[in-house]
């Protein structure tokens, strides 16, 4: 991913967190992680990376993550090309 797109990926989660009434005990919980990232990265004050989709998709399904692609106006198709 280029660093605009991890950029608008941390963005996207914070919109579709607060979309979606996401709390970050309930995100903690499903993501297994602890509250503080959960917090973190719901909040956007950390990089939302491909390295974490994989959970996501687990937690949320790909609806969820087509929807963040959506929000951060991504092409799935483009995310590992060059800026």
């Amino acid at each position: 991913m280029t660093e605009e797109q991890i950029e608008r990926m941390t963005k996207a989660i914070a919109v579709w967190g607060k979309r979606k009434n996401i709390r970050p005990v309930d995100f903690m919980r499903l993501m297994n992680w602890s509250h503080n990232y959960s917090w973190m990265i719901l909040r956007g004050k950390f990089p939302f990376k491909e390295a974490s989709w994989g959970r996501f998709i687990c937690a949320y399904g790909m609806t969820a993550l087509n929807e963040l692609f959506e929000i951060a106006e991504i092409d799935p198709e483009k995310i590992n090309a060059d800026a």
